[in-house]
């Protein structure tokens, strides 16, 4: 296993040094602050956890914060160091709490229940210059050809500096999701650093949601009256490989067209396309360069320009760049320009129209990006399986889940030893969120208090969540 190694910042130095006595600082206003990181698509970068409430029981409440691109949501959580135990749970009691580490612990200890495999590991770990001996938590459940593990270490006198997620199936890659201690308030002191600055770039956002628009006016640099018309934009559909389909719209003085383009925002660039695929996308938008880039293509030449300049609508300011394309034909060269501003996407675009000398231009004159269409509220970008609610529960629980392709959801609920208990969803759904309520006396058999766990699988998707039922 590798070491943890983290730069400090010139507040704190320390020798290193072995700590004889355990103790965690979950006083009342201590923090620790995260970087974050994943496989998947739109995850949070980083994260802040708190102690915002004691407990007379000896449990803390921890509020914890995640910071996405474009939004920060908020959870809480319940950590206890009760008789040289730290539990973690979601809700203040050590009944069915995760023991996360154990101070009496000399070996490591692995304990089996069916699928369900739990181990503790003690692991020597470096962090802000401290060297000890931390125990590393696993979890692993395995059935059904399917896989997940859950993975927490835990370090004396600080408390939790990583966390590590991973699922996975015989047919599809693993993901993983994982969080590492940078730095923390304990006690009024300044470990590491504090500052959470979000990565350049990363606040970059264009909303696509299906209905959202764009409103041009036409305009040449000639007298050419009869093209001062408009064009609209918007997004029709949002196709599997995360494509939006764009239907744009041309008005003219006694005719219209309608063509169609395709817009993606991916791994913080904005993609304009003829077609639904990366071989003709070409970026407009990259908030990572630092010098202008010009790339040769299918017979073309694309540069995007580096420099970021200001671009103002409705009295706001946002950041542009520019983007320009040549290619060269038989007859001439074919030229188009498209700038574009961070959140409001294409704010101009020129372009050639008879291989010659004069440009058709665009301008925005109006955004609808808040889109009020039904179905922009209701299709995810994601596939997820959120924590059921409440959690523990008692007569009944809700499970929220997200599919984005249309096909046959399976909803499953397993108990401790991996056997079917209950079946909640087995048929088609079409991209969108949904909400199952879990009701154990509908499974047809008495349930016990315990912990179950509940799967999704959609396609090659597989998640599984542990949920406890308290009576």
């Amino acid at each position: 296993m590798k070491k943890l190694f983290f730069i400090l910042t010139s507040s704190y130095f320390l020798s290193l040094n072995v700590l004889a006595q355990t103790s965690f600082p979950l006083e009342f206003g201590n923090k620790w602050y995260y970087k974050a990181g994943s496989t998947r698509h739109e995850y949070y970068q980083f994260v802040k956890k708190e102690v915002t409430n004691e407990l007379t029981n000896g449990f803390k409440e921890i509020t914890t914060q995640y910071f996405y691109s474009d939004s920060i949501t908020t959870k809480k959580e319940y950590w206890a160091y009760i008789n040289n135990k730290f539990y973690m749970n979601v809700v203040p009691e050590t009944t069915f709490s995760t023991i996360i580490y154990n101070d009496a612990l000399t070996n490591d200890s692995c304990v089996s229940n069916g699928p369900l495999h739990t181990c503790i590991y003690l692991r020597s770990y470096q962090i802000f210059n401290v060297l000890d001996t931390a125990q590393e938590f696993s979890e692993l459940y395995v059935g059904h050809g399917f896989s997940s593990t859950q993975k927490i270490v835990v370090f004396p006198n600080l408390g939790i500096i990583t966390t590590s997620n991973f699922s996975g199936s015989p047919s599809t890659s693993k993901t993983e999701d994982s969080t590492y201690l940078i730095g923390m308030y304990r006690n009024g002191e300044l470990l590491g650093d504090t500052t959470l600055i979000i990565p350049k770039g990363d606040t970059t956002y264009f909303n696509l949601n299906i209905g959202c628009k764009w409103y041009y006016q036409i305009s040449l640099p000639y007298d050419y009256n009869s093209f001062n018309e408009k064009v609209i934009r918007e997004v029709k559909d949002i196709l599997d490989n995360g494509f939006r389909e764009i239907k744009a719209t041309y008005f003219f003085m006694d005719s219209l067209i309608i063509k169609k383009e395709y817009w993606i925002f991916q791994n913080n660039k904005f993609y304009i396309a003829d077609s639904p695929d990366f071989n003709s996308a070409i970026v407009c938008y990259d908030p990572s360069l630092t010098e202008s880039n010009c790339v040769y293509k299918n017979s073309a030449t694309y540069c995007l320009s580096w420099s970021s300049r200001k671009y103002f609508y409705n009295d706001q300011e946002y950041v542009a760049q520019d983007f320009s394309y040549v290619l060269g034909t038989s007859n001439g060269s074919i030229q188009k320009y498209y700038s574009v501003a961070n959140t409001l996407g294409p704010v101009k675009i020129m372009y050639n129209t008879n291989m010659g000398s004069f440009y058709t231009v665009e301008n925005l004159i109006e955004i609808n990006i808040d889109s009020t269409d039904s179905t922009a509220s209701v299709l995810p970008t994601v596939i997820e399986l959120s924590q059921n609610y409440p959690n523990p529960f008692n007569p009944t629980t809700r499970i929220k889940y997200a599919v984005v392709n249309s096909g046959i959801v399976y909803l499953k609920v397993y108990d401790i030893l991996g056997n079917e208990v209950a079946t909640l969803i087995h048929e088609e759904r079409q991209p969108g969120s949904y909400i199952v309520e879990f009701k154990p006396t509908n499974s047809g058999r008495q349930l016990a208090s315990g912990i179950y766990f509940y799967q999704l699988r959609a396609g090659e998707f597989v998640q599984t969540k542990k949920m406890i039922l308290l009576k």
